[in-house]
């Protein structure tokens, strides 16, 4: 196949031909509308292979940052709520009401 040029548009790479799987062609696709490199080496493609090789590990890594996500969400959300009601909470009048029993 001397002197034929790839298809001009990525979804020409799904037609039929006996040099390339499919699912080879969908990794090229892929790689062709997000913009990254198409050679399996790079260092996207490693790091994303080693999290998803294995249920286990992929699983681990989900719930580990949704831990993440949520520990920081409550913590931020918390603080903002906490500056927005600055002395309106209980906490913060709790001085007024509550006698000291210091005998």
């Amino acid at each position: 196949m001397a002197g034929v040029s790839p298809p001009a548009c990525p979804a020409m790479l799904f037609v039929p031909s006996t040099d390339a799987s499919i699912a080879a062609r969908f990794l090229l696709l892929q790689a062709s509308f997000l913009g990254l490199p198409d050679d399996r080496t790079s260092s996207a493609n490693t790091c994303a292979s080693s999290l998803f090789k294995r249920n286990t590990i992929f699983l681990t890594t989900v719930f580990v940052s949704a831990f993440g996500v949520q520990l920081a969400f409550d913590t931020a959300s918390d603080r903002i709520w906490d500056s927005v009601n600055k002395g309106r909470q209980w906490k913060d009048v709790k001085y007024r009401y509550v006698e000291n029993d210091d005998e």
